[in-house]
């Protein structure tokens, strides 16, 4: 299940975001996963978003979600995503474009499909909603200067991973988990 969820964010969130990204940008870690790029788990303003998009996500999927984390990047020029899918906290997840200066694919491929991978794009404030346990999902290098990207990851409420609430954190907003 793959769905573009259009003005995910309206364009006054969409512009506070962006700000307040531009603002975090030169304390964010740089990114483990991907290489030229910074990130950080756990932000208060994205954990704000996973909790006010969640009625949005749940009507998009048709049942009750349980958040679990949100994961914010900044790419940047020659930045690439590799190919993996994701652990159980990221049962449900969206990926949000807040900013980017170009046009940046996202791949999808259903594991253990012989269908082709489907490339997506989405413009500042919309998302792609996708199960991140069953697509395989990467990104090329990317050829602008920079991208901007909040993820927000759930769980079904009445599903097998549903004790992956919070990410087994304490608490929203901690960074005291796995990114």
């Amino acid at each position: 299940m793959l769905k573009k969820i259009i003005n995910l964010l309206d364009l006054e969130e969409t512009n506070l975001a962006s700000q307040y990204w531009q603002l975090r940008k030169p304390f964010m870690k740089k990114c483990t996963q991907c290489p030229h790029a910074v990130a950080e788990y756990g932000d208060p303003f994205s954990e704000a978003l996973l909790l006010l998009k969640k009625p949005i996500i749940e009507q998009a999927m048709g049942e009750i979600l349980l958040p679990t984390y949100s994961f914010s990047r900044w790419y940047f020029n020659k930045g690439e995503l590799p190919l993996h899918s994701d652990r159980p906290s990221c049962e449900i997840s969206v990926t949000i474009n807040i900013c980017a200066d170009k046009e940046w694919k996202i791949w999808m491929k259903r594991k253990e499909s012989k269908a082709k991978a489907r490339a997506l794009s989405i413009l500042p404030g919309e998302g792609i909603l996708y199960q991140g346990m069953k697509y395989d999902h990467w990104r090329k290098p990317y050829r602008g200067r920079e991208c901007m990207q909040i993820f927000l990851h759930y769980v079904r409420a009445n599903g097998p991973f549903n004790s992956h609430f919070r990410d087994k954190r304490q608490s929203f907003g901690s960074s005291h988990g796995k990114g």
